[in-house]
Formats: C-alpha cells, sequence, structure tokens
C-alpha cells in the first residue's frame, strides 16, 4: 500500500525498439504525454546552473531548444538533455582554459546547423564578456561607458549583454549565501563593514554591498 509504479519511455517516432500499448494494458494505466517547454525548463535550468550563454542563446533562439529532424543524411537532433550536457562540457572546458568550438558543441548538440550557429554565439558571448567589462559594472564601475557602448548595438548584442549581467547577478547571490552558511558573514554589507578603514564608508548610509561584488545605490538622477 502506499506504492504507485511509474514508467517513462520515448514514443516509437524515436525509439525502434519500443512498440505501441495495446487496449488491455491502456485499459490499467495513465497515460500521460509530455511536451517539450522552454520556459518551464529554463526555471530548471537556472536553478541547476545551466551555462548562461546557453540560457542566453535559447532566449534569441526558441526554436533550436528542441528541433529533430529527418533527412537523407540521417536523424539531426538537438534536445534538453544535449543542452545540458554541453552546459557541463563547458563548464569542465572553461576551467581547464580549453577552446569550445564547433566540433566540441556537435558531440552534444547533434544538428550541424544548430551547432555551428550556437559555437559562433559562443564566440561573440565571450567577446562580450570581456568588452563590457562585466565584473566591472557590477561593482559599480564603467556603468556609463557600457551604456554607450551598448546604444547603437544589434538586439542581439543587447541581450547577450542583458544575460551577461544577470548571470553575474546570480553568481554574486550564490556566492553570499555560501559565505553566509559556511562563515556567517551577512549577505548585505554597509560599506563601513567591507571597508573599516575609509571613513567615507561610514557617511553612505543608503549605499552597500551584496555579497563581495554587487554595490547597490540609489539613482536619484535621470
Amino acid at each position: 500500500d502506499g506504492w504507485m509504479v511509474v514508467a517513462a519511455g520515448n514514443p516509437p517516432e524515436y525509439n525502434k525498439s519500443v512498440r505501441e500499448f495495446d487496449v488491455v494494458t491502456l485499459d490499467r494505466v495513465k497515460r500521460i504525454d509530455v511536451e517539450e517547454d522552454f520556459a518551464v525548463w529554463k526555471e530548471y535550468a537556472y536553478k541547476e546552473g545551466i551555462h548562461p550563454a546557453i540560457l542566453s542563446y535559447l532566449n534569441l533562439r526558441n526554436s533550436y531548444f528542441y528541433k529533430m529532424e529527418t533527412t537523407v543524411e540521417g536523424r539531426k537532433f538537438a534536445t534538453p538533455r544535449g543542452w545540458e550536457d554541453l552546459s557541463r562540457i563547458i563548464q569542465v572546458y572553461e576551467q581547464l582554459k580549453k577552446t569550445v568550438d564547433a566540433d566540441l558543441v556537435l558531440q552534444y548538440i547533434q544538428h550541424p546547423k544548430i551547432a555551428r550557429d550556437f559555437a559562433s554565439y559562443y564566440d561573440l558571448y565571450q567577446k562580450y564578456q570581456a568588452d563590457y567589462q562585466v565584473e566591472a559594472i557590477l561593482r559599480g564601475e564603467s556603468f556609463d561607458r557600457m551604456l554607450a557602448k551598448v546604444a547603437p548595438a544589434s538586439f542581439d548584442e543587447r541581450m547577450s549583454v542583458v544575460h551577461l549581467l544577470l548571470s553575474g547577478v546570480r553568481k554574486a547571490i550564490r556566492r553570499a549565501m555560501e559565505q553566509a552558511h559556511e562563515k556567517g558573514t551577512p549577505v548585505l554589507r554597509p560599506l563601513f563593514y567591507a571597508y573599516p578603514q575609509d571613513k567615507a564608508g561610514y557617511d553612505h548610509e543608503d549605499t552597500y554591498l551584496f555579497g563581495d561584488d554587487i554595490l547597490v545605490s540609489p539613482v536619484t538622477e535621470p
């Protein structure tokens, strides 16, 4: 008592080893068909730390989140599992300072067009990260320079910068929470907490640090 048996499988069009249930079986089970949904997967992806370049790319190209095509050259596909596996290997490659190229992407996103497109986007994403100095912006520096640079940029570039900033904020929140858990360090820190030797820090009551990386200060002028 209290047990429920759940079985999961792929439909026949994606798995040659399966077969349709007969009526006798279908009459005794509850069948639930599950469809891909990028909006739902994205919530999962944020929690699991999927690489921000992948999230940024798929936000711009939703149709590439899940793609199945059968051609004379064989089956080409991109799947949520493939994107998640690609995220893991990209993070490893970045730690090892190895190059992420189309050949690597194609091992996980087995659709040549999408793999090449993402590889090109990833190169641009890395370039934007360096050009816009995202980490400096989160520290409260280079903001005016970033605004002047992004104003004439293309829509894709602007969206990429937004995702870079959001990714930086998520990383900073995670680090701040880890520090609070491990060391008891407050998440919200007045300036004098971080810079006790700087007398000016005691005068800015409406400015504080969120973790180590993000400076929060009110904007009172347009």
